[in-house]
Order: structure tokens, then C-alpha cells, then sequence
């Protein structure tokens, strides 16, 4: 067997990874309490990254997996919006608790997202919770 080239594996990746989403998509409809299902999702989430980033890879978009992380709540009394990943950005707006966003990618201590409006910025990662798996 000769060396597979980078595409050639994550195109092989990519496709075992559809099979696994499957099997944690599974997992999270037979949850049977909290801790389970918390654990479901968060396995999900994962999943769902890792195919985004491989589907990108080999210019596919994987099905059932938008192109966002997840769908979140803050989780602040009050969350500051900047335009880029850290406190020396400029604040864009403020959000207050329970406000629902779109988290569209991470970069360390930041979440990248988007708010209904279509404002895309950037918040402390610690201050959103993902609520709706994707999928």
C-alpha cells in the first residue's frame, strides 16, 4: 500500500467522521438524564467541528452540519461585544443575559459570533453556553 496524500486522508477522515455524527446524534436522543444528555451534546459539538474543519479541507460541506458551532445563550448579567478577540477591541454593543447568539467559530479564550441582526464581533467564551446542538 503506497502513502496516502493529505487530501486522500482527510477525505477518508471526512467520511468516517459522517458515520460517527450519526452514532452521537443517536446518543443524545436516548439520553436518559441530564448529565447524559450534557455529555451528548458536548460530544456532538466536538464532532460537529471536526467535520466542519475536514469538510473544508476536501471542499465538501458535510450534511446536517451548518456552518456554525452552535446556537448559545449568554450567560453574563451583561456581555461586552468588540470587534475583535480581546479586551483591547473596540465594545461594538453590550448583551444582556439570556440573549441568544450564533457561535460561529473559537480562537482561544473568544467566541466569534453573529447576533440575530447579523452583527458579527466577538465575546469572552466563558460567557456564552451552546444550547442547541447542530444538526
Amino acid at each position: 500500500m503506497s502513502p496516502q496524500t493529505f487530501g486522500e486522508l482527510a477525505e477518508t477522515l471526512f467520511n468516517e467522521e459522517k458515520k460517527l455524527l450519526s452514532l452521537y446524534e443517536e446518543m443524545l436522543q436516548v439520553a436518559a438524564n441530564d448529565t447524559e444528555k450534557t455529555a451528548a451534546r458536548k460530544l456532538l459539538e466536538l464532532e460537529q467541528a471536526q467535520l466542519k474543519i475536514l469538510g473544508q479541507l476536501v471542499g465538501q460541506v458535510p450534511p446536517g452540519v451548518p456552518p456554525y458551532i452552535c446556537l448559545a445563550r449568554v450567560i453574563a448579567s451583561r456581555l461586552n461585544v468588540r470587534s475583535g478577540p480581546g479586551t483591547e477591541y473596540n465594545i461594538i454593543t453590550t448583551l444582556d443575559y439570556g440573549t441568544r447568539v450564533t457561535i460561529l467559530s473559537y480562537t482561544d479564550a473568544w467566541a466569534k459570533i453573529k447576533l440575530a441582526d447579523g452583527t458579527e464581533g466577538y465575546v469572552a467564551r466563558r460567557y456564552v453556553e451552546c444550547e442547541k446542538p447542530l444538526g
